[in-house]
């Protein structure tokens, strides 16, 4: 029988619940695995994962028009093109998709590649770093402003980024951070207009949908969401499986001796410590959902983190497996609005790690740390290794 007043005092950005979610997700998941939490006005929380793959499938019944965020972020700016719906999602979706189809992001695997050893260079002579600041943060970051063709603005955009991510306690922070991103992209699509080039900002400018020119509002919702997806889910993955490396030299080990294998390690990293640990949908009927009635205008939250930890579809759950058959995990989401750069994410993990490795294989942490945010990564890279 179903228990709501297990979500009653329940709060998913407490920082508490966030240092380890996991035992709640399995709690959860036990007992009412869909249950009703009275935070932030009213949502459903889907903790199964049978039940956050069918409802992240039927975009029909469960929409994402009017936001992905519960609470919504504090700002008026859509992210383009998740905040919508075919037929105009797949509209939309259709203008950038060819850019980040897997045979093209797999050509861009030099550029990710000089990037990373660049950042890497500028370790030489270090004996101890903060590889989240020195390394996993940037990589992503300088990607992504290349491919936007706004270079001169990175470290800006990493720290604006982190604090609409992360800044919940404070508004007015997310609010400011939005506003200097839109600012930034309001005076360059009217250059981007006048003198395109092979940016995906160009691309966007040069797109018509049935005919029409994107507005220059449109252009900036997707220019905004870009940035923020391109930068902070990535790079919170290469931290985590630099971290998970350090942890477990077993798996160190086994990705040094056979590097093949790094692509697994990546998929087992998503499963385990999933970057968007949940995203929201609103009810367009009424419905039945694991035998919970919902509503028309209801909120849903689907819980990827909880989802990829359920035993039913992943035994051992909270083991790291090394090359685990089936991982259907759902990190990147699934159904019309998978991530749409989920490859190219692929491809940077997979090389910041394989250059990591080739260049500080016995690197060490010197200090504990957790998982959970995209927070200081301290080690030694080992000297005599350079």
């Amino acid at each position: 029988m179903a228990d709501d007043s297990i979500y009653e005092h329940w709060d998913p950005y407490d920082k508490t619940f966030r240092e380890d979610p996991f035992p709640t997700y399995a709690r959860f998941r036990e007992t009412t695995p869909v249950g009703h939490c009275p935070a932030y006005g009213g949502f459903w929380a889907l903790t199964s994962y049978e039940d956050v793959f069918e409802a992240a499938r039927d975009w029909r019944t469960y929409s994402s028009a009017d936001g992905v965020t519960i609470p919504p972020f504090p700002f008026e700016a859509k992210a383009l093109p998740m905040e919508s719906d075919p037929p105009e999602h797949q509209a939309m979706r259709m203008i950038l998709m060819p850019h980040f189809a897997q045979h093209v992001v797999r050509e861009r695997e030099g550029l990710v590649r000089d990037r990373a050893r660049e950042l890497l260079d500028g370790l030489a002579g270090r004996e101890q770093v903060d590889l989240s600041e020195a390394f996993a943060k940037p990589l992503p970051t300088a990607v992504i402003c290349e491919l936007l063709d706004i270079e001169d603005l990175t470290g800006e955009f990493q720290d604006w980024a982190e604090t609409i991510i992360y800044e919940r306690d404070d508004p007015e922070a997310g609010k400011q951070a939005v506003e200097n991103i839109l600012s930034y992209f309001r005076e360059l699509i009217p250059k981007r207009r006048a003198t395109p080039g092979d940016d995906f900002i160009s691309v966007l400018v040069k797109a018509e949908i049935e005919g029409n020119p994107l507005e220059d509002a449109t252009v900036l919702d997707f220019c905004w969401f870009l940035l923020i997806a391109g930068l902070d889910n990535t790079a919170f993955t290469i931290r985590n499986l630099l971290l998970q490396m350090a942890q477990m030299d077993w798996l160190r080990e086994a990705l040094i001796e056979d590097p093949s294998r790094i692509p697994d390690a990546v998929e087992e990293t998503l499963r385990l410590y999933s970057p968007v640990w949940g995203i929201a949908r609103t009810c367009t009927r009424d419905t039945t959902l694991a035998g919970r009635n919902l509503a028309d205008g209801d909120r849903i939250m689907l819980l990827f983190a909880s989802a990829d930890r359920d035993p039913d579809q992943f035994p051992d759950p909270n083991e790291f497996k090394l090359g685990r058959a089936p991982n259907n995990h759902v990190a990147f989401g699934t159904g019309r609005h998978r991530c749409l750069g989920s490859h190219l994410a692929r491809l940077e993990i997979r090389v910041a790690v394989e250059e990591f490795l080739a260049r500080y294989p016995n690197y060490a942490l010197t200090e504990p740390v957790g998982w959970n945010e995209m927070g200081p990564l301290p080690v030694t890279l080992n000297p005599s290794q350079q």
